[in-house]
């Protein structure tokens, strides 16, 4: 670490000479309106009782997290997806677990979710090996606590 602001060093935020630096880009902000069912976005959170979606971007990688609980609010039916804030780079492969909860079944922690080269949505599955969609049955409490990164185009 340099120790100087504005200066070059390991956690200075400027890559390359004094003389010709450049800063990382970084960015960080909300997803509006982060969830679909069977394609068709919701746009209503108002009586959710959580909707959280935000990501931190630094280079060309995206970090983002996501904590949605409908609250027993009808949502529809169909597979369940989230949106990116930036399309994912066409070389990109993302995978990770995320914890759930749906009314009647209780917390499971056997959840997937991905990020396809060249995609705008994560999407949720059903167990480790993928084989199911994690899907919204209309009314009944759904929670998703997702967190994961991924490479931007």
């Amino acid at each position: 670490m340099s120790g100087i602001v504005g200066q070059v060093g390991a956690r200075s935020g400027i890559v390359g000479s004094t003389t010709n630096s450049t800063q990382l880009d970084y960015e960080e902000g909300d997803i509006p309106n982060p969830l679909q069912v069977s394609g068709s976005a919701i746009t209503n959170y108002s009586s959710f009782t959580t909707a959280l979606a935000y990501y931190i971007k630094i280079g060309n990688v995206c970090r983002v997290s996501y904590l949605i609980n409908n609250g027993n609010v009808d949502i529809g039916t169909g597979a369940m997806t989230l949106d990116l804030p930036f399309t994912a780079h066409s070389k990109n492969w993302s995978q990770a677990r995320f914890t759930s909860y749906v009314a009647g079944s209780g917390w499971s922690y056997d959840w997937n979710c991905r990020i396809y080269n060249g995609s705008s949505i994560v999407d949720l599955y059903a167990g480790s090996n993928a084989s199911g969609t994690f899907n919204s049955a209309g009314t009944g409490n759904r929670i998703m606590d997702v967190g994961m990164s991924y490479m931007i185009a």
